[in-house]
């Protein structure tokens, strides 16, 4: 059963993925994809790992481990 969103996923065209969390307000993860104009994320259903490929050829997806909550950035 779905609750409410805990990230919002923010993607730049060039490629940097940053992970906010909503409760806290802050900034939790940034990552940068090795590709540009990278496609809309996917979360995992735990919200532990976030991927996502080229949006416009073909090519390898990535994919990031979201830190665990009780780690500080």
């Amino acid at each position: 059963m779905a609750g409410k969103p805990v990230h919002e996923i923010k993607i730049t065209i060039n490629g940097t993925v940053i992970v906010l969390d909503l409760a806290a307000g802050r900034e939790v993860a940034r990552f940068v994809a090795p590709f540009e104009n990278p496609s809309p994320p996917a979360v995992s259903g735990d919200g532990r790992f976030i991927a996502c490929c080229p949006l416009q050829a073909a090519g390898a997806i990535s994919v990031w481990r979201l830190p665990d909550p009780s780690t500080p950035r």
